[in-house]
């Protein structure tokens, strides 16, 4: 469904359309070295809820099970020393639109299916730029006080700063951008800087507008409007 900026997902479609790959940890509770690890797979179902099957020896008891959906790799995960704690954005970089699900699963000869609920981890910053100059040749972004960690307890840690760079086409005039970034630090602010140049090469921003002070949160849609005045050499921002 089209919202404007952004589009709603249809959502009867299968796990698969939405969830690219899944990672899972079994712990007993109590014991920090998880049971059983399924290391990063694609669902290929065609069902709109994932099944995953416990090993047969699983013993009655009960569990922490910790899933790590859409993450192409894990790296985040070896980066923070834990399945239970994610990166959000290593090595300065956006990352994925990461989701989590945490439950604690009483597993005994009456109850051997559990549902677990995934939630997305990040919130998403769209950047619109309009009337601009067709010499543009590229945009870069700056936002920090940006979370680094989450765990299975949804508590955010650390502090990061993403960097992205956008290539635009000859003569593009509306440049448009999503992002996806962690929540902002608590009792913070995060600061946006946008640069746009004429190509690699150039030393200096062509144009290079104000800062802009906004809140990232999760699961949340963040929009900044940039509306160039080619009159004044400046910009009109919109949060």
């Amino acid at each position: 469904k089209n919202t404007g900026l952004d589009h709603r997902l249809d959502e009867d479609e299968p796990f698969s359309y939405y969830i690219d790959k899944v990672y899972y940890a079994l712990y007993r509770i109590g014991e920090t070295k998880p049971f059983c690890v399924q290391h990063l797979y694609a669902p290929e179902e065609e069902e709109k809820v994932h099944t995953v099957e416990f090993p047969q020896d699983l013993p009655f008891g009960s569990y922490a099970m910790v899933v790590w959906a859409n993450i192409d790799e894990e790296t985040g995960l070896e980066d923070a020393g834990a399945s239970d704690t994610y990166r959000l954005h290593g090595e300065h970089w956006e990352g994925y639109d990461v989701y989590m699900a945490c439950d604690t699963l009483h597993y005994n000869e009456r109850q051997a299916n559990f549902l677990l609920p995934l939630e997305r981890v990040k919130g998403k910053l769209l950047i619109t730029a309009e009337g601009m100059p067709e010499t543009i040749q590229l945009s870069y972004k700056e936002v920090d006080n940006l979370y680094q960690e989450v765990d299975h307890f949804w508590q955010y840690s650390g502090k990061e700063k993403v960097r992205t760079l956008h290539r635009w086409g000859n003569g593009m005039r509306n440049l448009f951008t999503d992002t996806y970034l962690a929540p902002t630090l608590e009792h913070q602010q995060s600061e946006v800087r946008v640069h746009f140049v004429q190509d690699e090469e150039s030393d200096l921003p062509l144009l290079d507008p104000a800062t802009v002070q906004t809140n990232m949160k999760r699961n949340s849609i963040t929009v900044l409007r940039y509306v160039y005045d080619k009159e004044d050499h400046n910009f009109d921002i919109y949060l």
